[in-house]
């Protein structure tokens, strides 16, 4: 027996971290040019006024004794969770409020999570949020990796798995790729999680971004609610990645070994969570209503016109990439059989610009990268045209 967690020893080291200190140093050793990052997947768009004054009146309320308020409630004011509930049924689906957990980010949320399971394998489809291998393998486990690349046009077929119980990590649309789940995919996953007794938790942090008929919930779909943990956030919707605001559904009617994970989940939480702050809340409720969603969709349309003029100056070169129009990242495939960080450390040393390599993403990322539409347009624009100076550069002397 151990006193101390062993499986931090590991090497487990976050990409975006890595990132951070890589230029941290080329900063310091380069300070007189500007480095643009189109790598951490961070909003720069700012609060619209109205949101902005009504945080700002939320603090003020905590200048009088009648509108003081102290810690919130476990899972969240109910005045969000009834706005989520609204959004819900906008998707023609509908939940109740104490299947709602408001949370402080999806990173937090889906790695609590873990705290109500027990003896359980992850599985894992590649590349994808690294935090989902990071969390288990700090818990001991040893997750089952599988891969949907471009060689499989993304989608794993699940005939191909072995019948048994998982808790399954699904991402839509995908982070890094951009892969949307259809309908019927997602029933194909929901029909296999329900024969095998599995779980699915299903990070939707990206949803604000979905165009066309693809599901923004999976629980419009049959039996999805037995299975199906639903992961949802205010950072990308909202520009939030600050202020730290999400939810999780966690529907009644899922039940393992007799045992409800919605109150699980809840007992876990008012052990080791003591919420959001009100401020946050209330303005998570306006990023909810008609003219909030009329505000935070005006950030949606800057971030994928950015990936729109990504996509425009790669192609320009025939480079080997993928992006759609429910993400905001480009999926890069290195030229040249660079591996990941080699082009990474190029692009940095060269053009001063960020991008996030894909190995950490997965074994699958390596010779990847991803590039991100969450900066300003002339900052796009700027990183864009000296990626492509420098490469056509480094064609005219290979």
């Amino acid at each position: 027996m151990s006193f101390v967690n062993h499986n931090y020893k590991k090497n487990l080291g976050n990409v975006f971290y890595k990132i951070n200190q890589k230029v941290d140093l080329y900063k310091k050793n380069n300070p007189c040019r500007q480095v643009i990052s189109l790598g951490i997947g961070d909003v720069t768009r700012p609060f619209s006024e109205n949101l902005a004054n009504i945080m700002s009146n939320a603090i003020l309320e905590q200048k009088y004794t009648s509108t003081f308020k102290g810690y919130p409630p476990e899972q969240g004011y109910m005045f969000l969770r009834e706005k989520i509930k609204e959004r819900y049924s906008g998707f023609g689906v509908n939940i109740k409020t104490d299947e709602i957990f408001i949370g402080n980010g999806i990173s937090c949320d889906i790695s609590n999570i873990l705290d109500i399971f027990q003896d359980y394998t992850p599985l894992i489809i590649e590349p994808t949020y690294p935090e989902y291998i990071l969390s288990n393998l700090q818990n001991g486990k040893s997750p089952l990796v599988i891969y949907a690349t471009k060689e499989n046009n993304f989608y794993m077929l699940l005939n191909s798995l072995p019948q048994k119980q998982y808790l399954i990590y699904l991402c839509s649309p995908n982070n890094p790729t951009g892969y949307t789940y259809t309908k019927k995919q997602l029933k194909e996953w929901i029909d296999f999680a329900n024969k095998t007794n599995s779980i699915i938790l299903l990070d939707l942090a990206y949803e604000s971004f979905i165009d066309g008929n693809f599901p923004h919930t999976t629980y419009k779909i049959a039996n999805a609610k037995k299975c199906v943990i639903e992961f949802c956030s205010f950072s990308k919707m909202a520009g939030f990645t600050n202020l730290r605001c999400s939810y999780t559904i966690i529907p009644k009617s899922i039940k393992r070994e007799n045992i409800k994970l919605n109150a699980s989940f809840l007992k876990r939480q008012l052990t080791r969570f003591n919420g959001v702050p009100y401020f946050v809340q209330v303005g998570a409720e306006y990023i909810l209503s008609k003219q909030g969603q009329i505000e935070q969709q005006k950030n949606i349309d800057y971030y994928k016109n950015n990936v729109k003029i990504i996509c425009y100056y790669l192609s320009k070169l025939n480079l080997d990439f993928v992006s759609s129009s429910c993400t905001p990242y480009v999926w890069l495939k290195c030229p040249n059989g660079k591996s990941s960080w080699q082009f990474f450390d190029e692009l940095l040393n060269n053009c001063s610009v960020v991008v996030a390599p894909g190995i950490g993403f997965g074994k699958s990322g390596e010779g990847y990268v991803r590039l991100s539409g969450f900066n300003s347009m002339e900052n796009t624009v700027n990183a864009c045209e000296k990626i492509c100076e420098y490469l056509e550069k480094e064609k005219c002397t290979t």
